[in-house]
């Protein structure tokens, strides 16, 4: 209607210019150069001729003006509807117009990505194709109220894909205006929530992680110091009665008990990842081959125990006693899975994996070129669907009482962390759990898993015992002197300060506790090198890695001993720190 009106305008303002040509032609010539009268010469057909030629050059001079100003709004028009297909098609988020009746007129690339309609088989259905029936009527009910009082409504709703699996997504409806305020079609947005979610749920597992390990390094330092005590107490019972071999035996078993009560403590801290971890290039091949053997030959004979391992060398940084922890919890769990199997099968397999953008898609986590893959497979009664998303969780266990605590995958996942790797599951009939450790290109070191037992005793050196833990630093007291060492004491870091300066010439070596009151251990260590820089130290810790106790002292370079400990491991780090010159 408005372009009419121009057109209009156009056309009278062409025939009013003419019909001025023509009157002031006549006019001239009527007055200047013809004694003919100003009507004749009006009407004379030279005159006629002149107004009709100006008149049709006024008219296309104006038309061609039109026509250009209207070619120009027409670019301007068409490049705003380009701009806007663009954005509906490239958008990542899913838009579908439907009509008034919810019937399906327009779908975008992003909603055949997301929903696995194609275009043709979305258009002419309604919108409810994507119904998922995890919603109840009152849902429904209260979007179709709203929409249909032309209001805007958004909710997180579950969706349906064409192959049957849902997704979670933040749907927006609105409704679509005519100039009359009617009501015409609805248009809905969609985005995938999934990836979103996914974060969330990583950010409450981290959060878990946390408060474990805030709890557990709160009753760490305490309860190992007080199983330190026992298994000292134990070794020096054992010591006095070494011709009674029935007691030492039901010793054993005691201090069996305590060193796993510890190692239950170190496999929380490890799923926290708090606990102290100690890197070093490992030759997997030669690694894997040896714990392999060990549990060859540790697994009941009716089970077929496969070992699988690449000739390709491959070489990890990483923490020993954490991977071998990592394994032995998912063959001890595949061993039991498999214990009502008729024809049990257990294999452990090493293979490398180079990263591909497919692998990528597949699994996010991974950040590195090049990984190694630890698979423990086995053919046993597998993990129901309900117990899949809990198995990482700590003390989640579907083991009888007595069998399990729970925390042998939560541990290997923080462990695994640790180390810049992830876990994948395959959980569908075979349970398969593969572990990926990103390679270096360090070589590796060979690995011995022998035990110690051999104590190796002093010459009468003399030790600065220090530890917070009045029992403790009894017991330390009498093994240190059957270990055939003179000792001095100290309940504190002060006090062994003070201590040195009276006994500096005497004393060979400071055991001391990384983590005590008044002063730590970093921080006694730093004060007692102010007055002898070469002194030498062994830290003990009940807990935690030294350089948290503190300092000032350059203390994560110390050699430390984690509480409780094997006294023959303890007797060699002391002969050990010794001997350095």
């Amino acid at each position: 209607m408005h372009s009419f009106i121009i057109k209009q305008k156009f056309i009278f303002i062409g025939i009013g210019c003419g019909i001025a040509v023509w009157l002031l032609d006549s006019a001239i010539d009527s007055a200047f150069f013809s004694h003919e009268p100003f009507l004749e010469q009006l009407l004379s057909p030279s005159t006629f001729e002149i107004y009709i030629r100006s008149l049709l050059f006024i008219l296309f001079l104006l038309f061609g003006i039109y026509a250009q100003l209207s070619t120009n709004k027409l670019d301007i028009s068409n490049a705003h509807l380009m701009k806007l297909s663009s954005a509906i098609n490239q958008t990542e988020e899913a838009i579908c117009i439907t009509d008034r009746h919810g019937v399906i007129e327009f779908v975008n690339p992003a909603f055949t990505k997301l929903s696995g309609f194609t275009i043709a088989e979305a258009l002419g259905k309604r919108a409810n194709i994507q119904k998922s029936g995890k919603h109840d009527a009152v849902f429904y009910s209260e979007m179709a109220s709203t929409i249909e009082s032309a209001c805007t409504w958004q909710k997180r709703i579950i969706n349906k894909r064409k192959d049957g699996s849902l997704y979670p997504a933040m749907m927006s409806i609105s409704p679509i205006l005519n100039g009359r305020g009617e009501i015409t079609h609805f248009i809905g947005l969609q985005q995938n929530l999934e990836s979103h979610e996914k974060l969330e749920q990583q950010f409450y597992q981290a959060q878990k992680m946390e408060a474990v390990g805030t709890l557990v390094g709160g009753i760490a330092h305490d309860f190992n110091n007080s199983l330190a005590a026992i298994t000292g107490n134990i070794f020096l019972i054992k010591d006095e009665i070494e011709d009674r071999p029935e007691i030492v035996s039901q010793l054993e078993g005691i201090e069996n008990l305590a060193f796993s009560a510890a190692e239950m403590i170190q496999q929380l801290l490890a799923f926290s990842r708090r606990g102290t971890i100690t890197m070093q290039p490992i030759g997997l091949n030669g690694y894997l081959k040896e714990i392999g053997k060990l549990h060859k030959s540790s697994t009941p004979e009716h089970i077929n125990f496969i070992l699988d391992i690449s000739r390709e060398p491959m070489t990890i940084s990483g923490d020993i006693h954490l991977l071998h922890q990592v394994i032995l919890n998912m063959i001890n769990n595949a061993r039991d899975a498999v214990a009502e199997t008729s024809e049990p099968e257990i294999c452990l397999k090493l293979e490398k994996i180079s990263v591909t953008d497919a692998f990528r898609k597949q699994h996010p986590d991974a950040d590195a070129p090049v990984y190694a893959c630890v698979s423990i497979r086995d053919n046993g009664c597998g993990i129901s669907r309900e117990d899949r998303e809990k198995i990482f969780e700590p003390f989640f266990t579907t083991k009888e009482v007595g069998k399990g605590t729970g925390l042998g995958l939560s541990m290997a996942l923080g462990a695994v962390q640790s180390h810049g790797g992830f876990i994948s599951t395959e959980l569908d009939g075979e349970t398969l759990f593969n572990v990926y450790l990103p390679l270096t290109d360090q070589s590796g070191s060979k690995i011995a898993f022998e035990k110690e037992s051999t104590l190796i005793s002093g010459h009468g050196e003399t030790i600065l015992l220090v530890d917070d833990d009045l029992g403790l630093l009894t017991t330390g007291r009498e093994i240190l002197k059957r270990l055939n060492y003179q000792v001095v004491t100290a309940a504190d870091g002060a006090m062994a300060v003070e201590l040195y300066k009276s006994y500096r010439e005497r004393i060979d070596l400071i055991i001391i506790d990384a983590v005590m009151p008044k002063l730590g251990g970093s921080d006694a260590l730093f004060e007692i090198r102010k007055i002898n820089p070469d002194v030498k130290a062994l830290f003990i810790s009940g807990y935690d890695k030294i350089d948290r106790a503190a300092g000032n002292s350059n203390s994560e370079t110390e050699i430390q001993l984690s509480k409780p400990f094997e006294i023959s491991t303890f007797s060699r780090l002391i002969h050990e720190r010794l001997q350095d010159s």
